[in-house]
């Protein structure tokens, strides 16, 4: 559980940064994860000593992978601008309920009561948690970009476990690293089609407006380093541990680490999900 710790931390500290510049908010997400996708290439050659060898399975794997998350990403990005935030960010949320089911369904492992249990008391503190109740005006096609956010959440997770169940998990590094290639080509191309929407030419720079290339640095390292230690958790936890500790967990931290960096406002309600999403890890956990 230390390196569920981990990943929690390090996906919540990158969770804190975007928050902080917004990204999202400026038009510029696609061209700010192709540059994370960059930083993961190198690290992920720097860490493989060169280029590994490849074969169809961790090509197929990859490519899967690179794709899913460009999705999740395409997905995120349009919700997130169609509708209401709080009720799209609860959406995302709680696709930790697809990821589980899976992983019982498929790998038939153990729910039990008490998990159960916990986990609907998670989903209720993401709720109180993240659910502002502000309204916002949802276009028609707010609810067909949210499905595919909620779906393709959760695909993320469910495309390790099955990674890490087809005999190739200690492969886990180059399947990463042809992933980030596939997620520099589809990004290249989403960004060069959005900027050209958007009327905006010129040079693709590191600089963004006020994000700073540090940041894309920083951020490119921590969301590799989490991803890296989920590929090898989603398959050495049950799914019904790991995908509600990681995503509730993640939900929970980076709610405090709002409140710690970022002098944010906590009101009693969301108080209340801390500790109660903080009780719900432990059954979910024990």
């Amino acid at each position: 559980m230390l390196l569920t710790l981990f990943s929690v931390i390090a996906a919540s500290v990158n969770s804190t940064l975007l928050h902080k510049t917004q990204p999202y908010a400026k038009q510029e997400v696609y061209r700010f994860n192709l540059y994370c996708a960059v930083i993961w290439c190198a690290m992920l050659l720097l860490f493989n000593g060169g280029f590994p060898e490849l074969n169809q399975d961790v090509m197929f794997w990859g490519s899967i992978y690179g794709i899913a998350q460009v999705l999740f990403l395409l997905f995120k990005t349009k919700a997130m601008a169609a509708g209401p935030v709080s009720v799209t960010t609860l959406i995302g949320n709680c696709s930790l309920l697809l990821s589980t089911a899976v992983s019982v369904m498929v790998w038939k492992e153990p729910l039990g009561t008490g998990k159960a249990v916990g986990i609907l008391l998670l989903l209720f503190a993401v709720f109180i948690c993240t659910y502002s109740g502000s309204k916002g005006n949802a276009t028609k096609r707010w609810k067909a970009y949210s499905i595919g956010y909620f779906v393709f959440s959760a695909s993320v997770g469910i495309v390790f476990k099955f990674f890490s169940h087809s005999g190739i998990g200690d492969q886990a590094n180059g399947m990463m690293l042809l992933a980030s290639m596939v997620m520099i080509l589809l990004l290249s191309g989403i960004s060069g089609m959005d900027r050209v929407q958007h009327g905006r030419s010129g040079s693709m720079s590191l600089s963004m407006g006020k994000i700073s290339p540090g940041l894309v640095f920083s951020c490119g390292i921590l969301s590799c380093f989490y991803n890296r230690l989920n590929v090898y958790l989603s398959g050495a936890l049950p799914g019904t541990i790991f995908f509600p500790v990681f995503n509730g967990g993640t939900v929970i931290v980076s709610f405090a680490l709002g409140k710690l960096v970022l002098n944010e406002k906590i009101n009693q309600r969301q108080v209340l999900g801390l500790v109660l999403g903080i009780a719900a890890i432990l059954v979910i956990g024990l």
